[in-house]
C-alpha cells in the first residue's frame, strides 16, 4: 500500500517499521492512515491523567521547560498546546507568567480546570488558528504534540497567526534519530510504538518543516530523560520473553511476569535510578541520538507589502 508524505507529498512504498514508511527527502517516518485510532477521548482518562501526574518523567519534563522558557527574553504570555492534565500552565502561571493551555480531549480538559492554575481552551492542535484567543503569545509550547498530527503544516500556520512577531516556538517530540532496530534498549524509541504517533522527525526533517513554515530555529538539540533507558531495556527483554512458547515452563513465566511488575513499580520512579543512569542518559545524546528532540523557532518578523 501506497503512502503519501505529508510535507512533500511523495508517495511512499518503502517499509519501515510497525506500519510507518520512510520519506527520505523530509527524513521523517509516517504511519499509514489506517493504523491511527480515531479519538484521543478513546485514550485518555481522569484515572490516566492522575497516572501521568505522578510520572518523574513528567515532572523532569516540565521543569526542564521551564529552565528553556526563563532563558527568552521579553515573555509574558504563553501558550501550551496540548497541555493534557495543565501540569506546565500550572507551574508557569505559579512563577509569574500568564499562561494558558489548550486541548482536544474533554477529559484532560476538566481535569485541569478543577486543579490547576490557568485558563484552559477547547481545541485541536490541527485548527490552532481558529480558536477566538483573546491575546497574542510571547511563547507557544508544543511539548509531545507535533509527532500526533495529521497535518502539522497547518498547525504551525496556526501558531504563527497566534504568535507575536520573533515569538518563540518550543517543541519537543520523540527523536526518530533515537531508533535503532538492533539495539536493546532504542528498539521500541523514536516515537514508533505509540499508538497515536502519525510522523516521527529525525532533527533534519524537523528543521526543514521550521524553516518551510515561516520559522528560524535558533537551537535544536537532543535530550534523554532518566527512565527511557530503563524502559527500553525492560521492554525488550518483556518482548523477548513473551515470543517464548506460553506452554514450556508456565509457572515460571506467572513468576517472573509477577517479578517483572512488581520491579519496575519499585524503580522507576525512584531517585536512585536517576542517579545510575545519569552518565548513560548523557552518553547516549552524542551525535543527536538522544531520545528527546528538542527545537527552540523564532517566528519570522511579518512583512506588510
Amino acid at each position: 500500500m501506497l503512502v503519501s508524505c505529508p510535507l512533500c507529498g511523495k508517495f511512499l512504498d518503502k517499509d519501515f517499521v510497525n506500519n510507518f514508511r520512510y520519506c527520505d527527502h523530509c527524513e521523517v517516518a509516517i504511519r499509514e492512515e489506517s493504523d491511527m485510532p480515531l479519538s484521543p477521548n478513546l485514550i485518555y482518562t481522569e484515572e490516566w491523567v492522575k497516572a501521568e501526574e505522578r510520572e518523574i518523567h513528567n515532572l523532569t519534563r516540565v521543569e526542564f521547560t521551564i529552565a528553556q522558557v526563563k532563558k527568552f527574553t521579553g515573555v509574558r504570555y504563553i501558550l501550551d498546546v496540548g497541555c493534557g492534565c495543565g501540569m506546565l500552565v500550572d507551574r508557569l502561571n505559579s512563577i509569574g507568567y500568564q499562561a494558558d493551555g489548550v486541548d482536544f480531549s474533554q477529559v484532560v480538559l476538566e481535569y485541569a480546570r478543577r486543579t490547576k492554575k490557568g485558563r484552559f481552551f477547547w481545541g485541536c492542535a490541527d485548527a490552532l488558528g481558529e480558536i477566538a484567543f483573546d491575546r497574542k503569545y510571547d511563547v507557544v509550547l508544543a511539548n509531545h504534540l507535533i509527532e500526533h498530527l495529521r497535518n502539522p503544516k497547518r498547525f504551525l500556520e496556526g501558531v504563527r497567526k497566534i504568535l507575536h512577531d520573533k515569538g518563540y516556538l518550543y517543541i519537543e517530540t520523540p527523536n526518530l534519530n533515537a531508533y535503532r532496530l538492533r539495539s536493546i534498549w532504542r528498539y521500541s524509541l523514536g516515537g514508533l510504538y505509540d499508538l497515536d504517533h502519525r510522523i516521527c522527525y529525525t532533527p533534519n526533517g524537523l528543521r526543514r518543516l521550521l524553516e518551510n513554515s515561516g520559522f528560524v530555529v535558533e537551537k535544536m538539540f537532543t535530550k534523554t530523560y532518566s527512565v527511557w533507558i530503563f524502559d527500553g531495556v525492560v521492554q525488550f527483554i518483556w518482548r523477548m520473553f513473551r515470543a517464548k512458547d506460553v506452554r514450556k515452563d508456565k509457572e515460571m513465566k506467572e513468576f517472573f511476569t509477577k517479578f517483572v511488575k512488581m520491579l519496575y513499580r519499585l524503580v522507576r520512579n525512584s531517585f536512585a535510578l536517576r542517579l545510575i543512569l545519569y552518565i548513560p542518559n548523557r552518553i547516549s545524546e552524542l551525535r543527536d541520538r538522544g531520545v528527546q528532540l528538542i527545537a527552540i523557532a523564532k517566528k519570522i518578523e511579518s512583512r506588510v507589502p
